[in-house]
């Protein structure tokens, strides 16, 4: 099948894609290898392929009369005044014929010596007018126009509709899920990091919000497109191996979950931060880590402090404003029993 050059000026639609008696007209202007497939999509989804031609077809201008955007444009009278269009008659397929394959190959009659188009090509005709064309169908119904040229210049057009039954693996996938289970999990259920969390996840309908929440902390993602959702929550109001529950909602749908935070016992520890001050008004600070809630107590003959911990690190300051000048003092840390002593020494701030 052939493109023939002297036609790129007859037409300028060749395929009109109908549904229930109304044509879309597409204009004509893909350009296609041999022996590749190309759909050519029309509004109604309803579209015949034209296998590829031996010859790239060329692109034609779209008509210049805006009115007559939706129709071939109009052939003018030859000049030798023959304005009878040739006969064109599809043959087979029949009007409203099934196929279960989507390659499919139309054949009819017409006038010897015209030229029979269709989605841009040419048919193979031979010397008494019986012409073939290969079209490739689209899955549903497909409506195939085409367009017999006799060497005068005139035109004849004849259609013929046809449905093709797509098998399951042929058929348009869509890849968006749009009802899609809710689900909920959760990965760990208890936690020994410094700071309590645990994950979530599961599925629930596209676009979906998913809400997690407890006492002491929530969090709140989206379903993606296919449905998914995951979440990382974070529990910092959370008490140690005290359990609590945690929810997972999204819209109607609910889950609960338990969840403890158990951290790892954090050992006492206690450094100095200075040994000396000459400040105005001096002080030694001391620093280090320990379970939440433990006492800590520092005492010396010339200042004390004593505080709580609310995390596993503390930092403790003990005021020494009537330490002696350069005299080495011991300052004794305590907590839970285990002691440990410092010395220190203030120097007289002299302006």
């Amino acid at each position: 099948m052939t493109r023939r050059p002297w036609l790129a000026g007859l037409i300028a639609f060749v395929l009109v894609v109908g549904i229930g008696g109304m044509a879309v007209a597409a204009q004509s202007v893909f350009v296609q290898e041999p022996e590749t497939e190309t759909s050519l999509v029309g509004d109604d989804g309803l579209v015949p392929i034209a296998q590829g031609a031996d010859e790239k077809p060329e692109a034609v201008e779209p008509a210049k009369d805006e009115s007559a955007k939706d129709e071939p444009a109009k052939d003018e009278a030859p000049e030798d005044g023959d304005t009878t269009p040739p006969e064109l008659v599809i043959t087979s397929p029949e009007d409203g014929a099934v196929f279960d394959t989507k390659t499919i190959t139309f054949s009819g009659e017409t006038e010897p010596g015209s030229t029979v188009m269709a989605a841009g090509y040419e048919a193979d005709v031979d010397a008494a007018g019986n012409w073939s064309i290969k079209l490739i169908l689209s899955p549903g119904g497909n409506t195939a126009t085409f367009y017999a040229y006799d060497t005068a210049g005139n035109k004849a057009i004849a259609s013929v509709k046809v449905t093709y039954e797509a098998p399951e693996e042929d058929k348009p996938k869509d890849e968006t899920p749009t009802d899609v289970a809710f689900t909920a999990n959760q990965v760990h259920g208890s936690c020994s990091a410094t700071f309590a969390y645990d994950v979530f996840h599961g599925t629930a309908d596209p676009g979906s919000v998913v809400v997690i929440w407890s006492a002491n902390g929530a969090g709140e993602t989206v379903a993606d497109s296919k449905g998914f959702w995951e979440k990382k929550v974070k529990f910092p109001e959370a008490s140690p191996n005290e359990q609590f529950i945690v929810v997972v909602e999204s819209g109607d749908h609910r889950a609960e979950f338990d969840f403890v935070w158990n951290p790892a016992p954090v050992e006492f520890t206690v450094h100095q931060w200075n040994e000396a001050s000459d400040s105005p008004e001096p002080y030694a600070k001391f620093y280090g880590t320990a379970e939440p809630g433990t006492v800590i107590v520092a005492t010396s003959d010339y200042g004390s402090a004593d505080m709580v911990t609310s995390g596993s690190e503390w930092h403790l300051k003990v005021w020494l404003t009537d330490a002696p000048d350069g005299d080495p003092f011991p300052i004794t840390v305590t907590s839970d029993g285990e002691s440990t002593t410092f010395m220190f020494v203030v120097h007289v701030y002299e302006e």
